[in-house]
C-alpha cells in the first residue's frame, strides 16, 4: 500500500512545490541524489523531468522509516520506493530496461508542514547501486 498519491506528488512537483530531503547546500559532502545528478551532469529541471515521467507502473513498495537530514526536528519519513528506466538523451521513461536507458531507483514522500503541502526527495541512484 502506497503512502503517498502519485498524480499529488507530481502535481506538486509540476508546481515546483519539492526539494531534496537529505541535501543541504553548503555542506561538504553530496548524499546519493546530489551525487547522482553529479555523475550524469542533471540539473534540477532534469530530476522535475525524471519525475514528472513516472508512472503507476514504477511503484516498487513502500518503505518507512527512512533516514532524512531536510527537516528540522524530524529525522524519519515514510516514503514510497519507484524504479524507472529512463531514456536520458531523449528525456523520457521506458517500459522497460533497453539500450540507452538508465534505471534509477528513488524514494518519494509528501511532506505536510506549516505552510502546506509538498515533495520531498529522500533519494535517487543508479538502482542495483547505492
Amino acid at each position: 500500500m502506497r503512502y503517498c498519491d502519485l498524480k499529488q506528488l507530481q502535481a506538486l512537483v509540476e508546481a515546483d512545490e519539492w526539494d531534496f530531503l537529505n541535501e543541504l547546500d553548503g555542506r561538504a559532502w553530496f548524499g546519493e541524489a546530489w551525487k547522482f545528478m553529479d555523475r550524469l551532469e542533471w540539473t534540477n529541471d532534469d530530476v522535475k523531468a525524471m519525475l514528472l515521467g513516472l508512472t503507476e507502473d514504477d511503484f516498487q513498495k513502500p518503505v518507512s522509516n527512512c533516514a532524512i537530514c531536510g527537516i528540522p526536528g524530524r529525522p524519519f519519513i515514510d516514503a514510497d520506493q519507484y524504479e524507472i528506466h529512463w531514456d536520458d538523451e531523449e528525456r523520457h521513461r521506458s517500459d522497460e530496461p533497453r539500450m540507452g536507458c538508465i534505471s534509477i531507483s528513488l524514494k518519494i514522500a509528501l511532506v505536510r508542514d506549516l505552510d502546506g503541502s509538498w515533495t520531498g526527495l529522500v533519494t535517487m541512484h543508479s538502482s542495483g547501486n547505492k
